[in-house]
């Protein structure tokens, strides 16, 4: 029998809510927010904090997020994310 931890089962049931329609948009993140982080691999299931939204040299509005990790072993792991690789938790 194929086992799975509740922080699997978690983690699942977030990713596939998020995926049926139930997004957060732009306007709803701001500096400060606290977040589940979704993907890539190496840090999902892992918390992080909104530092900013990603600037682009030609000045339009950027569908990227830099996120802080939150993780004890190693402190300054910064990612940039779009929305869909990670969930509002908290707001600020």
């Amino acid at each position: 029998m194929f086992k799975i931890s509740s922080t699997a089962a978690s983690f699942i049931f977030i990713k596939t809510y998020s995926f049926r329609g139930i997004l957060q948009n732009s306007e709803d993140i701001q500096v400060g927010d606290r977040v589940l982080i979704l993907s890539p691999s190496y840090v999902a299931g892992k918390y992080g904090v909104v530092l900013s939204r990603e600037s682009r040299s030609d000045n339009q509005a950027s569908q990227r997020w830099l996120i802080q990790v939150e993780d004890v072993d190693s402190p300054n792991i910064v990612v940039s994310l779009v929305l869909d690789e990670f969930v509002l938790i908290s707001p600020q």
